[in-house]
């Protein structure tokens, strides 16, 4: 585990919720990453790649990502840091099929394509959303939902009360006279244009299988009751890619990929007090606490390919095999699954939704039952979605 000479922490933003929409070629790169009030990107061994210089700063689709500069424009910049497309909107959306959707102060939504050139531009509309399908929703001044194509023509008229997300495949969902349905793209409106259930099966062997291989009765991935910073230093898997992000978490940036669908983007370890100071001569060297015992670890699995949307399957695979491993019955509700054991067992908690599984481990029963806790107010911080850079330079 390498010690950082600064005065301040790396940030890292694990995007979970997001990172289905935020990977390129299944790997992730550039991910947005907060210090000291500006937003630059780091890559996937917590370096600075763009420095800290937006007031925000988005994720990067097709190359291109949404910042907003010192003024409180939004613009769009390339991996070089450079602007493709100069920062004077008041609002935009990342780029999707090429297009994106932007508004200038005072002005209606209009559509432009990856060099700033306006695409198509609608009067009289307050919302247009990003193409999907080759068309995109739109809320004229009625609040009332069509779709237009790529030209700028309705080709669905403006006659529902809300839509969700845009055409995949031939559907998208939207909600008439109270009632959700499916709207095709001639305009044909069904309640129940889905009568069939399909499959939610999703073979995760291969995976459980390599994933259980961490797994003893006695330790998880090499760690137990008594493991300390230390542990993680010593780790042959984690030493040389973990750091501390605040005072009381470190996290691990080895992507671990163990199928072509599945991998690992971050491992987490929290802990009760904190494992970080600076140094008492110079003030700028982050001195690490090895004794302090790891209170809880985690992995964050991102699902692409066939194994998006599968998230409840693998998790419940995943949590059968751990708990048959550990000896322990799992128990389930809505969104997770979990086995509680006494002070000094293992026990673990599984979190999962259409692009992710998060799985919590800890030898402490009181972390498991309080983080299903926060679970079930719908409060979930393992893995941390967003994490914040804390400065020590106020606690010399």
């Amino acid at each position: 585990m390498k010690q950082k000479h600064t005065n301040w922490f790396f940030t890292i933003i694990v995007a979970i919720a997001l990172f289905s929409s935020c990977v390129e070629n299944n790997t992730p790169q550039m991910v947005p990453a907060y210090v000291d009030g500006k937003w630059g990107y780091v890559n996937s061994n917590g370096e600075y790649v763009i420095s800290p210089r937006y007031k925000e700063a988005g994720f990067f689709f097709e190359d291109l990502a949404l910042v907003k500069d010192d003024n409180g424009s939004y613009g769009y910049i390339d991996k070089a840091a450079q602007y493709v497309i100069a920062p004077k909107y008041k609002f935009g959306t990342s780029f999707h099929e090429g297009k994106a959707i932007v508004v200038e102060a005072g002005e209606y939504p209009i559509c432009i394509d990856k060099k700033g050139n306006t695409v198509l531009q609608l009067q009289n509309i307050k919302e247009l959303y990003n193409f999907k399908e080759g068309l995109a929703a739109f809320q004229d001044t009625s609040n009332m939902y069509g779709f237009i194509n790529e030209k700028g023509n309705i080709v669905i008229a403006p006659t529902f009360e809300a839509v969700y997300e845009g055409f995949n495949g031939n559907h998208a969902p939207v909600k008439r006279n109270g009632k959700w349905g499916f709207v095709d793209k001639n305009g044909n409106f069904s309640i129940s244009e889905y009568c069939y259930v399909a499959s939610d099966y999703y073979d995760a062997s291969e995976f459980v299988q390599k994933f259980a291989e961490k797994v003893t009765e006695s330790t998880f991935d090499g760690f137990n009751a008594s493991s300390t910073v230390q542990t993680i230093a010593d780790s042959k898997v984690y030493g040389d890619y973990a750091n501390a992000i605040d005072s009381t978490t470190i996290i691990a940036l080895n992507i671990q990929k163990f199928t072509k669908d599945i991998q690992c983007i971050v491992t987490e370890f929290s802990f009760d007090n904190r494992i970080v100071s600076l140094d008492s001569l110079d003030n700028k060297t982050i001195v690490y606490d090895l004794t302090e015992p790891i209170a809880s670890f985690g992995y964050k699995f991102f699902l692409s390919g066939q194994a998006t949307n599968k998230g409840c399957a693998i998790a419940k695979r995943l949590s059968n095999e751990i708990a048959s491993k550990l000896g322990v019955e799992k128990q389930q509700e809505e969104g997770l699954f979990y086995a509680i054991q006494e002070n000094g067992k293992c026990s673990f908690v599984v979190l999962y939704n259409d692009t992710t599984v998060s799985l919590a481990v800890s030898y402490s029963q009181k972390n498991i039952e309080n983080l299903i806790e926060h679970i079930r107010k719908d409060q979930p911080k393992y893995v941390k979605d967003f994490v914040y850079v804390d400065s020590l330079e106020g606690e010399k």
